[in-house]
């Protein structure tokens, strides 16, 4: 089996059809091919967290009958934009324009989540006293786990974010969150953190720090070392695939923890921390 083949049975593996012999093809070829393993592994994540993180919402009249029309519609071009598109290129963006479509009419059918009147009364804004970070900008890119809930939804504007949430972005825009008494978080588009009081925890992807004019030391707590610091500008990074952590500094000074041993990193250094190995002791420090 081809690589190509292999991303095409993936993908209807994910969508729930029978392959056959083709799946134990597949598992055969993923067994061999690292490389695919890895878009499997990412896609049927992908699909999981969308599965968990969507959930309908009843959309307003006239909305339904709008987005039904607009479905049949698009409906009737797919078949036949479809088949034009395998005998050629040039047809393709008309396949393109009518999936356009009926992704459109979703849209409208399933309004996005955080919508006033609907989500909002069943879940209720953290009070001021709970709110150890405010989403000010990117919202739309971010989805929230607040604490003792089981569905997410995705963050509004100025939304005030309880301490022990789980937020992670989706890679449509920025995400930055503004930090209770002082400073701003910037986060990659594939980040993953846990919100605490004056902390965050790293899961992966990576965080900007800027704490300029922030008095109370805030800490980074990632799986290889926790990294505190108070009126600095710092980032820190796991990479993708990966075991280690990055941090460096732009401004002010960050203290470094590991499990062996401390240090200080000024303005202008950097290290890579990386976890101990399982019966091995802590693993040393080392520059960038």
């Amino acid at each position: 089996m081809r690589c190509s083949e292999a991303r095409e049975f993936t993908q209807r593996l994910l969508d729930g059809e029978d392959l056959g012999q083709d799946g134990v093809r597949l598992g055969v070829h993923l067994a061999r091919c690292p490389r695919c393993a890895a878009e499997h592994g990412a896609l049927k994540e992908l699909d999981a967290l969308l599965r968990r993180s969507l959930h309908a919402q009843p959309a307003p009249v006239p909305l339904p009958g709008l987005a039904l029309d607009l479905v049949g519609r698009a409906a009737g071009m797919l078949p036949q934009a479809v088949g034009l598109g395998w005998r050629g290129r040039r047809t393709w963006p008309l396949a393109l324009c009518a999936a356009g479509l009926v992704a459109l009419a979703a849209v409208v059918v399933v309004p996005r989540v955080g919508r006033p009147g609907a989500d909002r009364r069943e879940r209720p804004a953290p009070s001021s006293a709970r709110a150890v970070a405010q989403v000010s900008a990117g919202w739309d890119s971010l989805h929230v786990f607040e604490p003792n809930t089981s569905i997410s939804h995705i963050a509004t504007a100025a939304e005030p974010l309880p301490s022990d949430s789980m937020a992670w972005a989706t890679g449509l825009e920025p995400v930055v969150l503004s930090i209770a008494t002082t400073g701003r978080l910037r986060l990659s588009a594939d980040a993953v953190i846990s919100l605490g009081a004056d902390e965050i925890t790293l899961h992966k992807g990576w965080v900007r720090a800027d704490l300029s004019g922030r008095k109370r030391p805030f800490t980074i707590r990632t799986h290889a070392a926790v990294i505190t610091s108070t009126d600095a500008v710092l980032r820190v990074e796991k990479p993708t695939g990966a075991a280690r952590v990055d941090v460096v500094v732009d401004r002010g000074a960050a203290q470094v923890r590991t499990s062996e041993k401390e240090m200080q990193l000024r303005a202008g250094q950097s290290v890579a921390l990386e976890p101990a190995a399982p019966g091995r002791g802590p693993a040393p420090l080392r520059a960038l």
